[in-house]
Order: C-alpha cells, then structure tokens, then sequence
C-alpha cells in the first residue's frame, strides 16, 4: 500500500469527454445541462429524480484548471432527472442540469470535462483547458485516453496506488491527500519543534531517510524520484502537524466566528510556503545527486545571452 492509498480512497471511477460547441458555446447552445449517457447513469444511478428546486439536488463541485490562472471554482447543486419520466411511452432520457457559474463560462469546446463522485457523496466536475498540463495531469490521473467530443466514456482507475506525483494533482484538484504513514512525525518534531527547517536543512533529512538509495551508484532518474517522493511525504506529514499546532496556539474561529484577518495570513503564510519549497527542494536534491558523482556545475547558471 502506498503512502497516500488508493484513487479509490479519494474518489470514484469517472465519466468523461470532450467539449463540443453543442455543450459549451453560448453562441451555439443556451442549454445549461448535459445528456447523460450510459457513462453518466453508470455514474449518479437510475432511480429518482434528484431536483435542486426541491432540496435534494446533487452537491457538487465544479473546477475549471489551465495552466495561466488559479482554478476557478464554484459549490452548486445539479439536477439529475429523466426528461421522460411523465412519458412511460418512451425510454429514459437522463440530464444533468446546472447553473450558470465561473468555470461554466470559462469553458471552451475542446477543454476535458471528467465526472467524479469524492467519498462524501459530492460531484466533482473538472474541466481542464485543452493541451494544458492541467489536462495531462487529469488524464494521467484517472487512466483516460485522448477523449473525442460526443458521449462520455467511463473510467475506472480507482485500484491505481497514489504516489507523490498522484497526490500533488488531487491536491491541485482540491482534493485533501492523507499520508498513512506519521513514523517519522516524532523525530522531525524533536529536531525542529513546530518551525520549519531551512529547505537545504529538510532535504538533506529526507535524503538520510532513505537508507536504501545509493546516489552515487543508482540509477539518477530514480534516484531524484525517490528523493523527492520522501520530500512530499515527510513535507505534507510535518506541515500538518504545524498547522494544527499553530491553529491551536492562536485559532482564528471563535464562538463560529472567524477572525478573517488573522485567516488570510494564516492562509497566506501556508500557501508562500507551498509554493516556496517544491522546486527549491528539487533543486537541493540534483545537486546532492552531482556533488555524490563528481560532476562538476554551476546553479542557476545562465545558458543564453540576450541581446536587446
């Protein structure tokens, strides 16, 4: 079993495609919901009907991700309904229907749509900007083909072992990753308390970690693999535990109010932190790999000249 689990731990098999101008453009359709072919009724299920107008519509979250802005995201209710259900005549015909939102608007015919029902019985709906890294990570994610627009297809990667590279995508999704395993938690506490280390500090621990991987011998390419996939692990295991050690000393909700201000830098301070050391970290461990062979560099040499 993997550090993070399974796919399946996290969300369900999905249904997706790829847009076409009938689903997506205003200029081509004013319709704000989509048919729901044998993927999607494989999906949400045949029974009743489920009516936002009436209360018990589907709780849904729906993504839109590219690569130049922050995803953009809205919390609805869709409507899962037969078309025909007063036509006993003729044979189901399923919709999904849905408000107006941002990532709706956003959407354009060729983007990849993927259906996924989270393990708290929420619709996920991510729509991925074509030939985005978005959309490769999506694919990759939840094993699906070069999708062609018309009918959704279903997919079923939910047995797939998530590694680092699986939980970052989920995390980029809005999907919380838990680490399973906390046997290193202690010693990184007794080292540093609560206060993060230097990066070059956090991997060179991660590096002493891995017993086993040999960065003079072993293969390089494996080599960073491994070095980075501990990194995220003991990363995500040692952030929490200062989080919730942070919170506590100082929580920004009392009595179910929030103190926004102390929220934002709350937030703020975890996300520049974030961002801050992935690709410092990896920088750290190419070095540790070339300094072990020998092999003579320069960081962040400049490789070309500009001229004006």
């Amino acid at each position: 079993m993997s550090d993070y689990g399974r796919i399946g731990d996290y969300i369900g098999p999905v249904a997706a495609k790829k847009l076409s101008a009938v689903d997506i453009d205003a200029n081509s359709s004013n319709q704000h919901e989509f048919g729901g072919n044998d993927a999607l009724r494989r999906l949400l299920g045949t029974g009743e009907d489920r009516r936002a107008s009436q209360g018990h519509g589907i709780p849904t979250a729906l993504m839109y991700l590219s690569d130049d802005d922050a995803p953009a995201v809205a919390d609805l209710e869709t409507t899962w309904y037969d078309a025909r259900r007063n036509n006993p005549n003729r044979s189901a015909e399923w919709r999904l229907y849905y408000k107006d939102c941002e990532p709706i608007r956003m959407a354009r015919p060729g983007d990849l749509m993927c259906f996924g029902m989270l393990r708290d019985n929420r619709l996920l709906i991510i729509i991925a900007q074509h030939d985005s890294t978005a959309e490769a990570q999506a694919k990759w994610l939840f094993g699906i083909d070069d999708e062609q627009e018309g009918a959704f297809r279903f997919h079923d990667n939910t047995e797939r072992e998530l590694d680092a590279f699986g939980a970052q995508i989920f995390e980029a999704l809005g999907i919380n990753v838990e680490v399973r395993d906390d046997t290193y938690l202690p010693e990184m506490i007794g080292r540093w308390g609560y206060r993060f280390p230097s990066n070059e500090e956090f991997a060179a621990f991660s590096q002493s970690s891995l017993t086993d991987v040999d960065p003079t011998h072993d293969d390089p390419d494996d080599v960073v693999i491994e070095y980075y996939d501990r990194s995220y692990l003991l990363f995500k295991l040692y952030e929490r535990a200062v989080i919730q050690h942070d919170y506590d000393a100082a929580p920004f909700v009392s009595d179910g109010v929030i103190d926004v201000d102390s929220f934002t830098s709350f937030y703020t301070s975890v996300r520049n932190r974030r961002m801050s050391r992935a690709g410092k970290v990896l920088e750290i461990h190419i070095a540790h790999i070339l300094d072990a062979r020998g092999i003579e560099y320069e960081a962040q040499a400049k490789t070309e000249i500009h001229t004006p």
